[in-house]
């Protein structure tokens, strides 16, 4: 009896962080620009995590430069948390994002392709502990 409780924690502790170490993707778009965010895990609080963006522009890879990402947290208002995202040699981009807090954010990723400015809004990003 005691092995067999032993097995049944260590399958849920297993499955607990197996849950916490899931990548994750957010997608939005504006007009026909759209933007794919990546990142290996959840994102956790005061935790830097690399996130992976590319953008599409009617589904094709599109090259945007000087990427911003900002990110907000929903109905806060908090100071600027706004690194600039590194360009790499496949076309995409990697931004450090960190959110200093539980719960409802927003990143907001600005830049210029085609020489416009765009603007594209991930509405929601949930933060845990």
């Amino acid at each position: 009896m005691p092995r067999l409780l032993l097995l049944v924690c260590i399958l849920i502790a297993s499955g607990v962080l197996g849950a916490c170490g899931q990548a994750v993707q957010y997608q939005a778009n504006q007009a026909n620009i759209g933007v794919t965010v990546q990142m290996s895990n959840a994102p956790q609080i005061n935790q830097s995590q690399p996130a992976t963006l590319t953008f599409r522009k009617d589904d094709a890879p599109l090259t945007v430069q000087n990427v911003v990402c900002d990110m907000q947290m929903v109905g806060m208002t908090m100071g600027s948390n706004r690194p600039m995202a590194d360009a790499q040699p496949d076309g995409s981009h990697v931004c450090n994002l960190l959110f200093t807090m539980e719960g409802e954010w927003m990143l907001v990723v600005t830049g210029t392709a085609d020489n416009q400015p765009i603007r594209i809004v991930v509405p929601k990003i949930i933060v845990a502990k």
